[in-house]
């Protein structure tokens, strides 16, 4: 299977935002965002095949991480001593 990206994705318009269900990617609904500069953004995750695909389509596409590198976590902290760890 193909390493997988969280990112971000914008698009120009509000028809093109519309259009990104096309594509039929992993999107995060919850996230989508409009944006007064442009149409709107949404988080995902995807390959970096599909990146490929919607920056040749005209989206813009900010790869954050790549998925394996988040993961659930495994101990609990207070958040005083999580803090001083950042």
């Amino acid at each position: 299977m193909a390493q997988r990206f969280f990112v971000t994705i914008a698009a120009r318009d509000s028809r093109d935002f519309q259009e990104l269900g096309e594509f039929g990617l992993d999107l995060f609904v919850g996230t989508a965002k409009r944006r007064e500069e442009m149409g709107g953004t949404i988080e995902g995750l995807l390959s970096m095949a599909e990146v490929e695909k919607l920056v040749k389509a005209g989206y813009e596409v900010t790869v954050h991480e790549e998925a394996s590198k988040r993961s659930r976590a495994r101990e609990i902290i207070s958040f005083e001593e999580w803090i001083k760890e950042v």
